[in-house]
This record gives C-alpha cells, sequence and structure tokens, in this order.
C-alpha cells in the first residue's frame, strides 16, 4: 500500500488512534526495553505515593526553568 494511502487513512481517524498510530511507530524505531520500562513504571509508582501522601512536594516547571535559568547565567 502506498505511503500517501496509508496516511490518508491515519488523517481520517480520530485523535486517540493517531495517538497509538504514531506510538507504535516511533516504538519501531526506538523499540521499548521491557526492563527499563518496568523499572520505570516502578520509580513512577513510587513517587505518585509520595507526592500523594505528602512525603513529598513537587515543584512548579516554572520554578524549576527559573533556577535552571539563573544558574546557567551564573
Amino acid at each position: 500500500m502506498p505511503i500517501a494511502m496509508i496516511m490518508d487513512e491515519v488523517r481520517s481517524r480520530p485523535v486517540e488512534e493517531r495517538a497509538v498510530f504514531a506510538d507504535a511507530i516511533l516504538q519501531t524505531l526506538n523499540p521499548v526495553d521491557d526492563s527499563l520500562q518496568s523499572k520505570w513504571l516502578n520509580v513512577a509508582e513510587k513517587r505518585r505515593a509520595e507526592i500523594l501522601s505528602g512525603a513529598i512536594r513537587p515543584i512548579p516547571t516554572s520554578e524549576v526553568l527559573s533556577e535552571a535559568y539563573a544558574r546557567a547565567m551564573a
């Protein structure tokens, strides 16, 4: 099937389906290492629990970027 036909079909799909398709294409370029994926998921779950319990306070992106910019300019 020509790429133009595939692209027309993809464009006709809802955004959610296009996102799944895009992710599938990207994974063919950079395959997910299942062992690393599992480790990252564990870290994310731990962080989420820490935030929800109040054990840690998330820092707003704007604050992080401001500090990074200030350090870079120093």
